[in-house]
């Protein structure tokens, strides 16, 4: 039977604990130490973490900025407006573009050089091969298209004649093969960046 007694003897009923009180109980235990991030005295990025951070914002930039300008190019490169004065246009994108994929190129080699993982991850995946391999074909397709390109430049500086009609239509083919193989190219990359096949 409970003690109702008031006096300074008196027992306290014990009282359920709440919500509230466990949170505040699991909150104030110590968190185990390998559930806890490791982080920098300072709390900034590691020197490595932070190559890897720029080398992966570069290798991005120079991605896209290759989408942008392959696309321009098939946009450019069509019979129904085709003129002296967008064919001069034509030629700088084209240029911009093949800086791109060197640029793409030259981030993706330093980023398995240089990045956390190493070379030995990188270079281990056959997705890295596989991707290699599809961005080299997609460089050598786009030769024909450049010389053709500056080829025209040239005549029509020369002499004020632009190209024919089925001219244009072929190297836009050409142009148009490479836009749809970097959909593919990223695609593959997706797959080699989450560690299939490794």
């Amino acid at each position: 039977q409970m003690n109702l007694d008031h006096g300074p003897n008196a027992v306290m009923p014990p009282v359920a604990a709440g919500p509230r009180d466990n949170a505040v109980s699991l909150a104030s235990r110590p968190c185990p130490a390998w559930t806890r991030p490791a982080l920098p005295p300072d709390d900034s990025l590691p020197p490595t973490m932070t190559l890897e951070t720029l080398l992966a914002a570069l290798h991005i930039t120079a991605i896209l900025t290759l989408v942008v300008f392959v696309s321009s190019a098939a946009a450019l490169c069509r019979p129904e407006w085709f003129n002296g004065p967008l064919l001069e246009r034509l030629a700088r994108v084209d240029m911009i573009y093949g800086i791109s994929a060197v640029a793409v190129l030259a981030t993706g080699l330093a980023r398995t050089v240089w990045g956390m993982k190493g070379m030995g991850w990188y270079w281990g995946g056959p997705l890295l091969h596989l991707k290699l391999t599809l961005f080299i074909v997609l460089a050598l397709v786009s030769i024909k298209p450049t010389l053709t390109i500056l080829s025209w430049r040239r005549s029509y500086r020369a002499t004020g004649a632009l190209p024919p009609a089925d001219a244009i239509l072929r190297t836009r083919k050409l142009i148009m093969m490479q836009a749809h193989a970097i959909p593919v190219i990223a695609i593959v990359a997706v797959f080699y960046a989450r560690g299939w096949w490794h």
